[in-house]
């Protein structure tokens, strides 16, 4: 769907600057590129027909800095128009009103005021077709095909500065908007604007996680040191925002991994009960270090809700080997249970067998159960695997050597999921033995039975009782 909607609005644009070509010869306008993606709320009830909506007699109010009552509601009107036609990806309808806004930088700059003076309040189709509007016309204005008189850079600080004053919905979505701005291949929130958004960060401390989210790209893009000292000083001084540290971070791990990657173990330790601020920090590490140094800090700095850092270093390139020979070193040493289970849930790419052989010696149940997880997780199952599991499970009064019905309930569930038809068969047959045996206990076997559920004939569990619960 965005792909389709990035298509529209890159053909619309096209089209609106090719009429402009042809009726303002004196501007020399050509088709700009610009990428936009659906709006994140156009309108927010999802029921509702866009066409009927638009059909509405309703007005929103009348814009505060309007040149007259008219034009305010003109320029409602166009709005609506850019909402429904975006939404109904209908390029003819959506060029019109565009053309009829963004050739006019003052009218620009009227939706702006018109989100920032809550004008448009109440009136979802004008507020998302205001967001739609003003990311178009950042990129268009900051190409070389803009309409005359049109100032993409001092238009952009504009919004920027705007930004702070628009109430949300609209505020997230228009930070979205500028986020995913472009002109070709680059995107409009380059290193020149850097420095109006720290001041914006400074002059906003209560939007600085915001305009913190605007880096992203310059964080991504750094090009032989332009914008090192600001994202230094940015790591330096805003440690307790959780956006400006993992986008600075990321740029600095980037450049010089092995003098910052201290600072950054530092960092999390002292941020002990901030769970989104330690997310922030290990989130840069799994996306910025090189990956055998990120595999090694996040071992030490594991913990058990490190599922999603560990997983993205494990899809780099080369992450999977770096998780693997930094969890054999561990291993070895039967060092860190914890760590060997954080890196074994990142080798979602490494082979079933590896997988299954991590379960059959890894001294730590946690981490044999893990490695049956990992494995069956998003993709099929072979026999080997459930070979594993049922040995596992048999041996789980002996915590040496098995692993607890628990976690073998829900090793079998990944293989209902994701399995062909002769492992699912017998992973029924698996989970019905856990069900009927009375050593388990109530909670496990109601566990197998809910899971197995699913996969079973209309009514087939329907008289199954256990420790006075049914399954239903």
């Amino acid at each position: 769907m965005r792909w389709i909607l990035a298509c529209v609005v890159l053909a619309i644009v096209a089209l609106i600057l090719e009429q402009w070509n042809a009726s303002r010869p004196q501007a020399e306008l050509q088709s700009a590129r610009v990428r936009e993606t659906e709006p994140q709320r156009a309108p927010r009830d999802e029921g509702l027909e866009l066409a009927a909506l638009a059909a509405r007699e309703e007005l929103a109010p009348a814009a505060p800095a309007a040149d007259t009552p008219e034009e305010a509601l003109d320029l409602i009107a166009l709005l609506r128009e850019v909402a429904v036609a975006f939404a109904g990806q209908d390029a003819g309808a959506l060029q019109v009103p565009l053309q009829k806004i963004a050739g006019q930088p003052a009218r620009c700059e009227e939706v702006l005021l018109l989100l920032e003076k809550g004008g448009l309040r109440g009136d979802e189709l004008a507020s998302a077709g205001s967001v739609i509007t003003l990311g178009v016309v950042v990129s268009l204005y900051s190409s070389p095909q803009r309409p005359a008189g049109a100032d993409g850079h001092a238009f952009t600080v504009e919004v920027l500065e705007g930004l702070a004053r628009v109430e949300p919905p609209e505020q997230l979505d228009l930070a979205q908007r500028l986020i995913e701005a472009r002109v070709g291949e680059h995107f409009v929130l380059d290193l020149t604007y850097l420095p109006k958004i720290l001041e914006l960060r400074t002059r906003y401390p209560e939007q600085a996680e915001l305009y913190s989210s605007l880096l992203v790209h310059m964080a991504e893009n750094l090009a032989e040191g332009r914008g090192l000292e600001e994202f230094r000083a940015l790591f330096l001084t805003q440690g307790q925002d959780p956006t400006a540290v993992q986008l600075s971070l990321s740029a600095l791990l980037r450049t010089d991994a092995a003098s910052w990657l201290p600072l950054a173990e530092e960092l999390f330790a002292n941020a002990s009960g901030n769970s989104a601020l330690r997310a922030a920090i290990t989130s840069a590490i799994a996306t910025s270090a090189p990956v055998e140094l990120a595999s090694s800090a996040l071992a030490r700095l594991a913990g058990p809700s490190m599922y999603d850092s560990f997983a993205v270093l494990g899809l780099r390139e080369g992450g999977c080997e770096a998780l693997a020979a930094r969890y054999s070193e561990l291993v070895s040493s039967d060092g860190n249970p914890l760590a060997r289970r954080m890196l074994v849930s990142g080798l979602r790419n490494e082979g079933e067998p590896v997988l299954v052989g991590i379960a059959a010696t890894d001294p730590d149940p946690s981490v044999r159960s893990q490695a049956l997880l990992t494995s069956s997780l998003a993709r099929p199952s072979g026999p080997a695997l459930l070979d594993q599991l049922e040995t596992l499970h048999g041996q789980r009064a002996d915590p040496a050597h098995g692993i607890s019905t628990q976690h073998a309930v829900l090793v079998a569930g990944n293989v209902l999921i994701n399995s062909g038809d002769v492992e699912r068969e017998r992973t029924r047959d698996f989970l019905l033995r856990i069900a009927g045996d009375s050593s388990e206990s109530d909670a496990d076997r109601l566990s197998a039975l809910r899971t197995l559920k699913p996969w079973m004939p209309a009514g087939a569990l329907d008289n199954w009782q256990i420790g006075g619960q049914s399954v239903k």
